[in-house]
């Protein structure tokens, strides 16, 4: 480093250094205006110590006009843009003439095609002259046998899958590649079910009212669905109840708990597309057990989209003390909950079948009218016997009692043959 240099960094460190002990608002005293207006300019606008608004000083010395209109400031931009005059161009521009430098694609070099690069197949004469004779449809059907994709279009393909010959502007491997028609799906009609009618008919015990399908009702009030839940307490002739997508919140959940520990009727019980929170999807399987007559609940796409470890834990110990559900629809995402489920459901269902097929193996035992109801009988029927709702002689009586009463029955005839005379 030359001495020239050293001796001009020295002048500078020596002149900085007097800077270094002065006060800020010596140094500010010391500026003039325009300086100290040069330096609040020279601000750094991406400095976070200081606020948005003095990061950049407003430039404008303009005093405003007035109000912002929108409309009339587009309109003088509008008016400024066609006045001004365009940049001057340094080629006139002419009809069919390119300016500048002109795109010419490369030519990309062809590789030579022999024979000995095709694909050949070794196929029985009998294929071959089948072949041959194929019209182009039935190549194509081939091709979608043989799941040849690239070879089809989407819907050549799905005409081979369900063995139906392309179609005769289809029925070619140059077809243009175009989109498949859209077949038009009407939406579903709103649902038309009046909640005031049905919310009285629950309330006064209709026996006609077996379901209630209240799905996609999105416009129900919180209060219409409190006033639902509170009549399904008393109700015992409902036994299927559908709130899919109702807007349901976890208040709603808690009424319907406490319905559904009351309520011994209701079967099933849909809340699917709800906003109800894992924690009360929980309390409405925990509701379930205290009665057990409920077959079959569904509250799937909730708000709380995954229910967590620990209350799918307590739904799984909770189905476990459920002997009679049948169907669970809910979301778990533990391999463990999930198989739980499946196992506790099954026992369930094997549990309803031996009971089905018990039931149609018994025979109800037969059983003798009280005292006094012959007499009360027309003479007909005085000398007959009730047996399972039916009557019963007195000669297939004795009949059945060879059969199935054993020694005690012959002791007993006996014994009243004896004290026969004596009664006379």
């Amino acid at each position: 480093m030359s001495t020239a240099v050293i001796e001009g960094r020295d002048k500078v460190l020596a002149e900085l250094k007097k800077y270094v002990d002065m006060d800020i608002d010596e140094l500010l005293s010391q500026l003039t205006e325009e300086q100290i207006d040069e330096l609040n300019d020279e601000s750094d606008p991406d400095n976070p110590m200081l606020p948005p608004c003095d990061r950049v000083r407003n430039q404008t010395k303009k005093l405003p006009t007035g109000p912002l209109d929108r409309k009339k400031l587009l309109k003088y931009l509008e008016k400024q843009g066609k006045e001004d005059k365009d940049w001057e161009e340094k080629l006139p521009y002419e009809a069919g003439v390119k300016r500048g430098m002109v795109f010419e694609p490369k030519e990309s070099a062809k590789l030579p095609v022999s024979e000995e690069d095709g694909i050949e197949l070794d196929l029985p004469e009998e294929y071959e002259d089948a072949l041959k004779g194929a019209s182009e449809a039935e190549l194509i059907d081939i091709a979608g046998v043989l799941e040849l994709h690239s070879m089809l279009t989407q819907d050549q393909y799905w005409e081979s899958f369900k063995n139906v010959l392309a179609q005769e502007k289809d029925a070619t491997f140059s077809g243009p590649a175009k989109m498949s028609q859209l077949k038009i799906v009407l939406p579903e009609k709103p649902n038309d079910t009046d909640f005031g009618a049905s919310l009285e008919k629950l309330k006064s015990n209709d026996s006609s009212m077996k379901t209630l399908n209240l799905n996609n009702k999105s416009d129900l009030s919180e209060e219409q669905l409190l006033s639902l839940c509170e009549a399904m307490k008393s109700n015992t002739s409902l036994q299927l109840l559908s709130m899919a997508y109702v807007n349901a919140k976890d208040i709603v959940a808690e009424k319907l708990c406490d319905a559904l520990e009351e309520n011994k009727t209701l079967k099933v019980l849909n809340l699917d597309s709800n906003q109800f929170t894992a924690a009360k999807v929980r309390d409405l399987v925990k509701a379930t057990v205290k009665n057990m007559t409920l077959l079959e609940l569904r509250a799937t796409n909730q708000r709380s989209t995954v229910l967590g470890v620990k209350f799918e834990s307590e739904i799984c110990k909770l189905v476990q003390e459920n002997t009679s559900i049948l169907r669970l629809g809910l979301n778990f995402e533990t391999l463990e909950a999930r198989m739980k489920i499946v196992e506790y459901l099954q026992r369930n269902t094997d549990t309803l079948r031996q009971n089905r097929v018990n039931d149609e193996a018994y025979t109800p035992p037969k059983f003798n009218a009280p005292k006094g109801t012959r007499e009360k009988l027309p003479e007909k029927v005085q000398n007959t016997k009730f047996i399972s709702d039916r009557f019963m002689t007195k000669e297939e009586e004795e009949r059945s009692a060879d059969k199935n009463s054993g020694p005690h029955i012959t002791a007993r005839r006996e014994q009243k043959s004896d004290s026969e005379p004596e009664s006379d």
